[in-house]
């Protein structure tokens, strides 16, 4: 059987693997969730014009000459809640309002509270003001008709809230995926357990476990398995059965990482990652992607291509990235310490070749929030 490449590998992944089935979720249930269909406003929001400040509704031509030093006063012939319905503005008035209030008829600007004075039954105002002033205009969220989500979109906080403002109590979002682990090797023991001479405790179960969680699937860790066809063999086809995806480490088949956990590691971000994006229907397969200074030298191997990780921070207006010392595959301290990888591509045939110091080079990044943590220590 011939060797296969990276490029041919992920593209035989992406063309195989097909998202799952729809089904509709409450916006409750819904966070982190893929949609799978586009979702479109019925209404404008919101349809009326409303008030932005705490302060006064006013006509504003009739303020036009209004200075520090030449207030004008006027009476507040009343309040205007948002909770109540339509008012009027009668010439030569102001009209107290409340934020998020809707604009009295006749009214077409608000002067903040900060920039009166008031006095009993009416206020001055010491500043000129303009049509439109401290006014959210109808239809400013988005109009009837407007694209709220598209396919593929995952749903963080702000797009449910987006979604219940437009009065959309459920959304229709893919399948999460199942997926299946199952560690196999003799030397595995539990991660509470007291390793003997020749055995290791099993951080991939928990590894993989939250790899698949937080890219959207449901993992179910079926256990490990020992180095015996008949006992592998069983445990394979209770971890295959009601799963959309399953993982081994360390044997065959499947989704087939190795065993040592830097290498599970990398294999799952570049490999298995696609194809739960795929599975769980969106729309990006890759991980989000920036340019940065390398630090160091990497060399290239011939006709090989590696994947390096990294550690990603910020200096100053730019980001560098500094490959870890250890790129052993068989460290766990390795992914533990990283939050992105760098690829050196395939050098020629008898060149070493590949990336330099200072070189700005693309950076694969999977942990985000860790970015920015270590640029401001």
């Amino acid at each position: 059987m011939s060797e296969v490449g990276f490029d041919e590998a992920l593209r035989t992944i992406l063309s195989t693997v097909l998202p799952l089935p729809e089904e509709d979720v409450a916006l409750a249930h819904a966070l982190g969730r893929v949609t799978a269909t586009t979702v479109v406003a019925d209404e404008d929001a919101v349809p009326f014009p409303r008030s932005a400040m705490d302060g006064y509704a006013v006509r504003a031509s009739e303020y036009a000459l209004a200075m520090q030093d030449r207030p004008i006063e006027v009476p507040v012939a009343g309040q205007v809640f948002a909770e109540r319905g339509e008012s009027t503005l009668a010439p030569g008035t102001a009209l107290a309002i409340a934020t998020g209030a809707p604009i009295p008829r006749g009214a077409d600007a608000v002067i903040p509270q900060e920039r009166t004075e008031r006095h009993g039954t009416a206020v001055s105002i010491f500043a000129p003001i303009t049509p439109g002033d401290c006014v959210f205009p109808p239809g400013e969220d988005f109009r009837r008709g407007d694209e709220l989500v598209k396919p593929g979109e995952v749903l963080n906080s702000g797009k449910l809230s987006l979604l219940a403002f437009a009065g959309k109590p459920t959304v229709r979002v893919f399948w999460r995926p199942r997926v299946s682990i199952v560690c196999t090797g003799n030397e595995l023991v539990d991660v509470a357990a007291t390793p003997t001479h020749g055995q290791v405790r099993n951080s991939n179960a928990v590894a993989l476990s939250a790899l698949v969680l937080a890219n959207g699937g449901e993992p179910r860790y079926e256990g490990v398995a020992p180095d015996d066809g008949a006992a592998l063999a069983a445990i394979l086809q209770r971890g295959a059965r009601d799963a959309d995806l399953l993982i081994t480490t360390g044997g065959v088949p499947v989704c087939i990482l190795p065993g040592n956990p830097a290498a599970a590691f990398v294999c799952f971000q570049k490999l298995v990652r696609p194809a739960l994006a795929r599975l769980s229907g969106r729309c990006a397969t890759g991980l989000p992607e920036l340019r940065a200074r390398l630090d160091t030298e990497l060399h290239g191997r011939p006709g090989r291509r590696y994947f390096v990780l990294a550690h990603l921070h910020r200096e100053r207006d730019s980001f560098v990235v500094q490959p870890l010392a250890n790129q052993c595959s068989a460290l766990v301290r390795t992914t533990a310490d990283a939050n992105a990888i760098v690829t050196v591509r395939e050098a020629a045939s008898g060149s070493k070749t590949g990336l330099h110091r200072d070189e700005m080079v693309d950076v694969e990044v999977f942990d985000w929030p860790s970015v920015f943590e270590s640029s401001r220590n």
